[in-house]
């Protein structure tokens, strides 16, 4: 959207839409349930009641096939994404600042800054967040049929947990890497929405106190009578 947004083209900057952008993510949705669709037949629910319910890949070519699908999906297309259309945005506000006065220029070159700052930290994070833990899995299924000690199956689930830990990091951590790297605009404007929401939470809790005390003084005044 950033990249249709700053084309000069006025086509392209058409397709910037709320319903093209709902449109793309049921295509989306669409394509990512056609390619984990094998999980109908790669994985069987196990475990018996009152245990807890749990799945298993059925075959080594399945859990294979899951998690390098899961690596792709996750990882190298929407790295891929957000360079190309990430270098496409920054190129865009490049000419638009040639075009501009010195003064115009420098704050789009701020912006430019900004936006580089940005991609190189949702790739980043993204594949911190993500690669490890698929490593973690495909080292399991291959490992599938080997005869592990005690002491390897604990260090494999630590080392599985603290994987699955850091595939919390692309959600968790976005926010502040737009808060860094998303210039003044977007702290001003996040500023103001903390200060909206807290003057009117203290708005709320005023006229709820002044209601108490009103009660409370009808409550006194029908004792009274």
């Amino acid at each position: 959207d950033s990249f249709l947004i700053s084309t000069p083209k006025i086509e392209y900057r058409r397709l910037s839409s709320l319903h093209n952008a709902h449109r793309l993510i049921i295509i989306t949705a669409f394509i990512y349930c056609l390619i984990f669709a094998d999980m109908f037949y790669c994985l069987d629910i196990v475990g018996l009641f009152p245990s807890i319910t749990c799945t298993i890949n059925t075959t080594r070519g399945c859990g294979l096939y899951n998690e390098i699908a899961r690596l792709i999906v996750l990882v190298f297309i929407p790295s891929t994404l957000i360079l190309i259309f990430g270098y496409g945005t920054i190129r865009n506000v490049k000419k638009s600042r040639r075009k501009n006065s010195r003064s115009q220029g420098n704050i789009i070159h701020r912006i430019d800054q900004h936006l580089t700052q940005m991609v190189i930290g949702q790739i980043i994070l993204i594949m911190i967040s993500c690669i490890p833990n698929t490593i973690q899995c495909i080292y399991l299924v291959l490992t599938l049929d080997i005869e592990k000690s005690p002491l390897r199956l604990r260090i494999e689930i630590l080392s599985g947990e603290a994987t699955l830990v850091l595939t919390t990091f692309q959600s968790s951590l976005s926010f502040y890497i737009y808060a860094k790297t998303g210039g003044t605009l977007f702290r001003q404007t996040l500023k103001e929405l903390f200060t909206r929401g807290f003057l009117k939470y203290c708005h709320v809790t005023k006229n709820s106190h002044v209601e108490e005390i009103l009660e409370l003084r009808r409550l006194k005044h029908d004792v009274e009578e």
